[in-house]
């Protein structure tokens, strides 16, 4: 994640979070899912980490660095949103049949283990493409 002087890594991560929701076109409540909160939560975690960017992150936030992870490894391979989001909504071998976003959303381990394949997968200079996609 970019960081301007003076900003800390927990106000990179609300940054790295608006960006993600913006590529995904993401509403609150989908991306409350992904980190395994609720929209409140997730609300109180961005704004105590605004309020206070020096603070470790909040619990409702301890998924974000993974999901961070997942993204930048996602736009890696595909740098057009759209493109993004089917690799996400589509079922893929690599996870044994499912859509990756059903595997993020199902739980916090589910999107540890997508972040860990994804960077153990060559990046595009070395590879074409990320985990295999089942239906391209």
């Amino acid at each position: 994640m970019s960081m301007e002087k003076g900003t800390t890594p927990e106000a990179g991560v609300v940054e790295s979070l608006a960006s993600l929701q913006i590529d995904w076109q993401l509403s609150s409540e989908q991306l409350g899912k992904l980190l395994h909160v609720s929209v409140q939560e997730l609300n109180e975690g961005l704004a105590s980490v605004r309020a206070n960017p020096s603070e470790p992150l909040p619990r409702a936030l301890r998924q974000a660095p993974a999901l961070i992870t997942v993204h930048r490894k996602i736009r890696l391979h595909y740098p057009e949103s759209q493109d993004q989001v089917r690799w996400l909504t589509r079922p893929n071998s690599t996870f044994e049949g499912n859509t990756p976003w059903d595997l993020a959303c199902d739980s916090p381990e589910h999107l540890a283990w997508m972040g860990y394949v994804l960077a153990a997968t060559p990046g595009p200079s070395e590879s074409t493409e990320p985990p295999s996609d089942s239906n391209a």
